[in-house]
């Protein structure tokens, strides 16, 4: 069969030997796929541009006599895929100059990997226009897409009211609704989805996904249940994340039964929807709840945050120590598990709900384990927190020695406690009579305002 397939190969470049340069007749065989010349050349030289032998590829493509447009659209690809996306565009107005459109596909594609580069995706925008008189209304949403991902708002809102209908699509209305909640023109939000109604555009999951999402953000919480109601019987799919923006807003609403009916009807799939239902729980006091979507998340290997056990954290500490225990040592044990690797904000905010619940000695080992995973960039998170356990072991009879013991030696080594700290030591101190140190942390707090 190999011996036969050869024959077929070597007969096809034999037959097209007097049209084709013989640099590229040499290569040809070495990679056929198909009896098309043009095919088998693309495919070779496709191939060398993946092996980063770009300028190798190139020069052999300009030796290849009237490329077809197959060749084109097979380079043009293969280049802006390998990230040369200027070499791209000059390829693509190399084939608009001889009458040559890439296809849309490809067009699309350099438009989106450049889309930080807004000059690129402009020239090559107008070079289409200059080719074409209708464009496909992706490459127009595309174009408009350029400009928000630059924080362009207020020109992609100049280009919607420039363009026609024959323009707009779904994707191209998405952008606009996104630049408009961008730029707190909520009034035109409602007035972009009036004129999609009139014109039969339908919304789609992703579209339904913003506008959910963005009414969430800025406190809309009615008026993203209703969009929701409104269209999730006509679109086709209704992403997890549409549906967990809902039941954020639902929790805010207070209509927790009907947003755990709506929870019951999506499987646990992200984090992100966890940590939403894990919150919601959390902030109706419905830890039984909390804790057993935490156990699923562990069950079906879903991956746990920090953000994840910051929320509960937060809330479980300010329930009740019991609650906070709870939280504990389900914390103690995914570290043990090793499901998930603290953090140092988590870890101050688990030293926060020890002192709140009045845990210090599980507030030192917290602390002890932050020490341990101190690293530049996040001094702030250690001051507050060093400053949470001093004041904490202040507060009691029985640990104040060491907290005192602590304050002393920390300012030794040049710890700078800020005014806070100061006025709420000052206050531990005299709770315990201790005047001496009283005026001692005045005479220090002095100083510090006569360096201010």
């Amino acid at each position: 069969m190999h011996k036969l397939y050869t024959w077929h190969v070597q007969n096809t470049f034999r037959h097209y030997s007097s049209t084709f340069p013989a640099s590229i007749i040499k290569v040809l065989p070495n990679i056929a796929t198909s009896d098309s010349p043009s095919r088998l050349f693309g495919l070779h030289v496709g191939r060398l541009i993946e092996q980063n032998k770009k300028q190798e590829a190139l020069k052999l493509f300009q030796q290849y006599p009237n490329p077809p447009p197959v060749l084109y659209n097979a380079i043009i690809s293969k280049l802006t895929r390998s990230g040369n996306k200027q070499d791209s565009l000059l390829l693509v107005e190399e084939a608009l100059a001889k009458d040559i459109v890439p296809d849309d596909g490809n067009l699309i594609q350099l438009m989106v990997e450049s889309a930080h580069d807004l000059q690129l995706v402009k020239k090559l925008y107008f070079d289409l226009k200059r080719h074409r008189r209708i464009l496909n209304k992706d490459i127009h949403a595309h174009y408009l897409a350029a400009f928000y991902q630059n924080k362009q708002y207020e020109q992609v809102l100049r280009l919607y009211y420039e363009w026609d209908s024959s323009m707009l699509n779904t994707h191209s209305y998405s952008v606009v609704i996104k630049s408009a909640f961008e730029l707190k023109q909520y009034s035109l939000v409602e007035s972009i989805m009036e004129r999609m109604k009139k014109e039969n555009v339908l919304v789609n999951d992703h579209l339904l996904t913003v506008l959910l999402s963005r009414y969430h953000f800025i406190g809309e919480f009615q008026r993203a249940v209703d969009v929701f109601y409104e269209f999730k019987d006509s679109v086709v799919r209704i992403d997890v994340q549409s549906v967990t923006s809902v039941i954020a807003s639902l929790s805010k609403l207070n209509r927790v039964q009907e947003a755990v009916a709506l929870a019951k009807t999506q499987p646990l799939k992200t984090t992100q929807q966890c940590n939403t239902l894990i919150r919601m729980y959390a902030d109706h006091g419905m830890f039984e709840e909390a804790f057993g979507c935490l156990k699923q998340m562990v069950d079906t290997k879903i991956p746990i945050s920090s953000n994840t056990m910051q929320i509960l954290c937060i809330h479980a500490s300010q329930c009740d120590q019991r609650t906070f225990q709870i939280f504990l040592k389900t914390f103690d044990m995914l570290e043990k598990m090793k499901i998930f690797n603290s953090d140092a904000a988590l870890l101050r905010d688990v030293i926060r709900g020890c002192r709140n619940c009045g845990m210090l000695s599980e507030m030192k080992e917290v602390y002890q384990k932050l020490m341990g995973i101190k690293q530049k960039g996040e001094e702030e998170i250690f001051h507050e927190a060093t400053q949470i356990v001093v004041l904490s072991l202040l507060d009691a009879e029985w640990s104040f020695q060491e907290g005192d013991s602590m304050m002393l030696k920390l300012r030794q080594d040049g710890f700078k406690f800020d005014e806070y700290f100061y006025k709420g030591a000052i206050k531990k101190y005299q709770k315990m009579n201790a005047n001496s140190r009283v005026d001692k942390i005045k005479k220090w707090l002095d100083d510090m305002h006569k360096k201010i």
